[in-house]
């Protein structure tokens, strides 16, 4: 998205990146765009941005933590951005920083605040309904100093009032896979046990692709876009919405592990928003037979899902229909 926005508005416009996950976070980047060199990964802005990150331990101390800290972290990282570079907007995906950089545009799939908002309606998410609503206006005064929110579709609710819609950035990741056999592919990365992940591919029986095979037992490295073959069966992976993405792009079934005690809020509505709209399951020891008959069910449904999309927005590209609202927005307040 920033890229895209940097080829609108002179093409040598850096995009300054938090160095956050080391060099699976550089071997991304690369596959996905190359040797970009206006990416520039900053360490520094990295390691800041990482002390105030959710690890996937326990949701309810992440916010906790973030509550007592995001103040000071905020001007931390605002003070190192405004020192090193000359900055022209920021673009943020879920900000949980006030980096007081203006003009700013939100991108994500629903905001934080509706997210903490709906949790405490629900009963299988078991956080302090007080400490709920702290975060929640805490995300909502953070929210609203964005000029623009920029929320994909499917998204993990529909946009709200105030919300610019954009088609979730769907499209077939590189591949370099030569002699594919019938299999599923497990994407890694997003979930610290992978235990679960492993079981559903277990369960289902087939060969097994991953994108991190030293993790995953029995498993070849492939790169995602193997997903885009016919012989992979279904993708494995956490409910976030790369991994949707990436389903819904290459229409291969998704199934998931169910939520977590403890997992961030966001989980547990993206498995309820992806089976309500066909994309994919949550497993729930279902016997192979009934994994691969609910998996062909959904083929059909997910490719419908996706014309209807490119149908409503002219194609799956979201970062670029983004890019151009940023563009004009930049335009009509030069």
């Amino acid at each position: 998205m920033a890229l895209k926005l940097s080829d609108k508005i002179g093409g040598k416009v850096s995009v300054i990146v938090p160095h956050v996950y080391g060099e699976r976070q550089k071997r991304i980047l690369e596959e996905e765009f190359g040797n970009d060199p206006r990416i520039v990964l900053d360490e520094e802005f990295g390691s800041i941005l990482r002390s105030i990150f959710f690890d996937g331990a326990s949701y309810a101390d992440f916010l906790r933590q973030w509550l007592t800290s995001v103040d000071d972290v905020s001007a931390k990282a605002a003070a190192l951005l405004n020192k090193k570079y000359d900055i022209v907007c920021e673009i943020s995906r879920s900000p949980l920083l006030n980096l007081g950089i203006t003009p700013a545009f939100y991108n994500s799939w629903t905001r934080t605040s509706v997210i903490l908002e709906r949790a405490m309606q629900e009963p299988a998410i078991v956080i302090d309904h007080a400490l709920l609503s702290r975060a929640m206006e805490k995300f909502r005064t953070l929210e609203s100093r964005y000029a623009m929110h920029l929320i994909s579709v499917p998204g993990t609710v529909d946009p709200q009032k105030g919300d610019e819609p954009i088609p979730l950035s769907a499209s077939v990741p590189p591949s370099d896979d030569e002699g594919v056999k019938p299999g599923v592919y497990v994407t890694v990365s997003g979930i610290p046990d992978v235990g679960s992940l492993q079981g559903i591919a277990d369960c289902i029986g087939l060969k097994i692709y991953a994108s991190d095979s030293a993790k995953i037992k029995g498993s070849v490295h492939a790169l995602p876009g193997i997903l885009a073959r016919s012989e992979i069966t279904a993708h494995i992976a956490r409910a976030g919405w790369g991994a949707i993405g990436t389903s819904l792009a290459t229409e291969t079934p998704l199934i998931v592990p169910e939520y977590q005690s403890g997992e961030d809020p966001e989980i547990y509505f993206n498995i309820r928003r992806i089976e309500e709209l066909g994309l994919g399951i949550a497993f729930r020891n279902q016997t192979k037979s009934d994994l691969l008959e609910q998996i062909e069910k959904l083929r059909p449904r997910i490719a419908a899902y996706k014309k209807e999309l490119i149908q409503r927005f002219g194609s799956m590209d979201g970062a670029q229909i983004a890019a151009e609202k940023m563009e004009k927005y930049l335009q009509d307040h030069a």
